[in-house]
């Protein structure tokens, strides 16, 4: 917990498949599976996925 919010462990819980069992303090949907495209992004790149949401995953992963 000690690089909580910072993106190793995002990626390592995402990689491994939770393999440590963090369980989600709220919500019914799990952990995320990806970022959130800030909005700056969204308007000057063409090439950012839409339609996606936190728990969508990216298409590597499927």
């Amino acid at each position: 917990m000690s690089l909580f919010g910072q993106l190793e462990p995002f990626c390592d819980v995402r990689r491994t498949n939770n393999l440590i069992g963090v369980v989600p303090t709220f919500g019914t949907k799990g952990l995320p599976k990806r970022f959130l495209y800030p909005q700056d992004e969204i308007n000057t790149n063409t090439k950012t996925p839409s339609g996606a949401d936190l728990f969508t995953p990216l298409e590597l992963f499927q």
